[in-house]
């Protein structure tokens, strides 16, 4: 059965490269569709480049991010696994690796959920980032 319910999306999402952390915040109206023991969250984010669609399939123990805008990305999340994802430009397609370190998700009874993410995503050896996420999710729209 599949259920679709339309959710307010609250982002904090911090990015660690070489000792710089750059913090991004931000608010959506999205969707939250259930299917099996699989949700699918889309919410549409605003930024200084345009629109961003993003895409969070989550299951247990498992999630992957798919953002589409100027770039492309594909984040598959397993804990504790290296997974390889991709990040596509107009320029080409570039190959990374990601570890993740903490996956944590929360659904409460009302339909609302948190999502507490730590991965490293691995360009080369002297390319790593870290990623910190924290999406909570509520039922309704409160625009």
């Amino acid at each position: 059965m599949v259920e679709k319910k339309q959710v307010q999306v609250s982002f904090v999402i911090s990015i660690t490269e070489q000792n710089q952390r750059n913090t991004y915040k931000g608010k959506a109206v999205g969707e939250l569709t259930s299917k099996d023991d699989i949700k699918y969250l889309r919410y549409i984010e605003k930024t200084d480049s345009g629109q961003v669609t993003n895409v969070w399939k989550i299951g247990t123990g498992h999630m992957t991010i798919l953002r589409n805008g100027e770039v492309s990305v594909r984040q598959p999340l397993h804990i504790h696994a290296k997974t390889e994802g991709s990040y596509s430009t107009p320029y080409g397609t570039l190959n990374h690796y990601i570890e993740t370190t903490r996956l944590k998700v929360m659904w409460g009874l009302n339909g609302e959920g948190k999502i507490e993410a730590v991965f490293k995503t691995i360009l080369d050896e002297e390319t790593a980032r870290t990623h910190e996420v924290l999406l909570e999710i509520e039922e309704g729209s409160h625009e």
